[in-house]
């Protein structure tokens, strides 16, 4: 369960990273 809300954190994160570049990008 532990693992699982980790890999979800990471995964959100990883996702806002790259939506914030790509808006900053244009």
């Amino acid at each position: 369960m532990y693992s699982v809300g980790f890999l979800g954190a990471f995964i959100l994160v990883t996702w806002f990273l790259a939506f914030y570049l790509f808006t900053e990008r244009f």
